[in-house]
């Protein structure tokens, strides 16, 4: 007797243990589903962790029995092995299942990376997803395919442009630039959808410089410092703290600089990654003490300022005490202990008690 029996025994009790959302049963198999010859055993875990709890923005109750046993699944699924049946599950009539397959991708899948079928293959269910619920992760799994080798950049590339599906553009540049980090079209393409209309989208875009721009550090210090006054304040706000945080942009400090000092001056800031810049800048040992001086009293100006809202004043704090390393910042702190803000002046006492 083989061991498959056992397992497809145990998935189905544990299906009846999680209700379905709604109470719907599981859906039977797709015609497209059982021409690809999905693995039986792995057809079934998936289908046993569609009835658990759902959520409407994808996702499932990560304490149901069925879907742990989907997630907590690696053997057979690690280096790519079941690559070929979760792709093919991409295509199956259950938005769950096809969530559930572009999750365990996103895990372990491998060889759809570079095998030109598999990878086109996923493209076109990133193209054909309608679903809110499995668009992202499927997305997810397109940008992790490496474009050049497969032959999808061009498709790819529709789809981070496709202004009707953000949920698609976010998935694919969630992935996309770490996992082609030495193609010089995806880095141009993720550069210049920094500057997208979408917020969402542009801040996606800025943010996956930080696992894969590591390639390119001066290129990418250069995609921090020009959107440090981009027109869409949050994404401002996370080039300067990027540019700081990084450690590999010094020589760009003093631009940091002059465009956290603009900004104070144009009205109360409104994120704090305006003022963890400052504190990230004067953490780095190559900052110049004049650059550290300067991040000093731009922290100064913020934690004054009774415009600004309270976490960012007890930020600014924070980056004084980095900054001014001396009594003077201490000083400084010690004069809101009494601030009429409390999450402002226990952040003081907080920062005061630290030796």
């Amino acid at each position: 007797m083989t061991t498959r029996l056992p397992i497809l025994v145990v998935l189905a009790t544990l299906a009846t243990g999680c209700g379905a959302k709604g109470g719907d049963a599981a859906p039977a198999a797709s015609a497209s589903t059982k021409a690809a010859a999905v693995d039986p055993t792995i057809d079934a875990m998936a289908r046993s962790a569609s009835t658990c709890k759902s959520y409407d923005y994808g996702g499932f109750d990560s304490s149901c029995p069925a879907y742990k046993t989907w997630t907590e699944a690696k053997d057979a699924f690690n280096e790519g092995k079941a690559d070929a049946s979760l792709v093919a599950l991409l295509s199956d009539g259950d938005e769950k299942i096809r969530y559930l397959a572009a999750a365990k991708l996103n895990q372990y899948g491998k060889a759809f990376h570079t095998d030109k079928t598999l990878a086109q293959s996923v493209v076109t269910a990133a193209e054909k997803e309608q679903r809110k619920f499995a668009q992202k992760e499927i997305a997810a799994a397109a940008g992790q395919i490496q474009v050049r080798a497969t032959g999808t950049f061009d498709r790819v590339k529709a789809l981070v442009a496709k202004r009707d599906m953000p949920d698609v553009r976010r998935g694919i540049l969630s992935n996309l630039l770490y996992n082609n980090q030495d193609d010089d079209a995806v880095y141009d393409l993720v550069r210049e959808t920094v500057k997208d209309a979408d917020g969402t989208v542009a801040q996606a875009a800025l943010g996956s410089f930080w696992a894969g721009g590591g390639h390119k550090p001066d290129k990418t210090c250069q995609v921090y410092a020009e959107n440090l006054g981009n027109g869409n304040d949050e994404v401002a706000a996370a080039s300067c703290d990027y540019l700081a945080w990084s450690g590999r942009c010094t020589s760009r400090y003093d631009g940091l600089l002059d465009a956290l000092e603009k900004r104070v001056k144009a009205g109360p800031v409104s994120f704090t990654s305006h003022v963890t810049a400052a504190r990230h800048l004067c953490d780095d040992t190559k900052a110049s003490d004049a650059q550290r001086k300067r991040a000093a009293a731009f922290g100064r100006t913020i934690a004054g300022k009774k415009d600004t809202k309270a976490w960012i004043r007890s930020s600014a704090l924070e980056a004084v005490i980095h900054c001014d390393l001396g009594n003077g910042g201490r000083s400084f702190v010690g004069k809101f202990k009494a601030d009429p803000e409390k999450t402002v002046a226990d952040k003081a006492k907080d920062l005061l008690a630290k030796k």
